[in-house]
């Protein structure tokens, strides 16, 4: 796993070269496709949290076949827009709390986050 507290332990390299969203697509259409065969079923249920909700929308996308129902909690539909709302939320917590430090650190990383390219990869 390449999150949480074995982040730091991984090997940097591998992790540039293999964290990646088609590697994670990959991997979600495995762990369906062996949940399929373990259980003998045709279609399974999805639900996927988040980060997990953007990889189950494009599950139930690409392969419709394979599932009768996603259901996403903590819906992510802008990866971009969500990292803005929650800077501008704790930005204004530490203002509310009179929070010198952490206002001077928020406001040295701003602004946050960087713009970033959009691919147009996706037609979906």
């Amino acid at each position: 796993m390449a999150a949480g507290k074995t982040y730091e332990t991984n090997d940097k390299e591998l992790l540039r070269r293999t964290m990646n969203v088609a590697r994670m697509e990959q991997d979600a259409a495995d762990v369906v496709n062996y949940l399929r065969n373990r259980f003998h079923r045709q279609k399974i249920f999805i639900v996927g949290h988040s980060w997990g909700s953007m990889l189950g929308l494009w599950l139930a996308h690409e392969h419709p076949e394979w599932i009768y129902a996603f259901v996403g909690t903590g819906q992510a539909v802008s990866m971009q827009e969500n990292e803005v709302a929650g800077y501008r939320i704790v930005l204004q917590t530490a203002r509310d709390r009179h929070n010198e430090l952490a206002i001077k650190e928020l406001e040295s990383v701003a602004p946050y986050p960087r713009p970033v390219q959009i691919s147009t990869k996706r037609t979906w």
